[in-house]
């Protein structure tokens, strides 16, 4: 059968999004809006994770106007002067604002080698759900889940037999 899993990498999704810090918002949104992924990584040149965006980030900084209609608006290039009052407000904001600003910084991540246990502890200590996984040089490699570290820790203590 399959082989069981051993390190992180052997669980972690590596299909990340990244952003640079200069990135606009409206980009982010686009991107988190057009994929599965629960937020984004904010990377410097080096593909070093300097900040982390999420979707719980996009929607406390979109609501209460985070609505379908509204990120349509989003990614439109309607100019503001032909929208309304608060959503031309958000709007602006949105269109002016960049991925540096809203994101999560010092971001909590973990290295490729770390045990499945210790990832799970710093999890919880952090009460962070999902973090980037960096390799020796700190570069992101991929992003792991509590559930993911989770099944990884099980699947290694069934395999030590204990």
């Amino acid at each position: 059968g399959a082989e069981p899993p051993h390190q992180i990498p052997d669980v972690m999704p590596r299909d990340v999004l990244t952003v640079g810090a200069d990135n606009g918002l409206d980009e982010v949104i686009d991107l988190v809006v057009g994929s599965a992924a629960k937020g984004v990584v904010v990377v410097d040149d080096r593909r070093r994770p300097v900040g982390i965006i999420t979707d719980t980030d996009l929607v406390q900084r979109l609501s209460p106007d985070a609505s379908a209609g509204f990120i349509e608006l989003v990614r439109s290039k309607i100019p503001l002067e032909a929208i309304g009052g608060e959503a031309r407000r958000l709007l602006a904001k949105i269109r002016g604002t960049h991925a540096g600003e809203i994101m999560t910084k010092p971001v909590t991540m973990v290295r490729e080698d770390t045990p499945f246990a210790d990832a799970l502890t710093v999890s919880v200590e952090k009460h962070v759900k999902r973090f980037p996984v960096v390799d020796g040089e700190g570069r992101l490699v991929g992003i792991v889940g509590r559930m993911e570290l989770l099944r990884g820790f099980l699947a290694a203590a069934e395999r030590s037999g204990s």
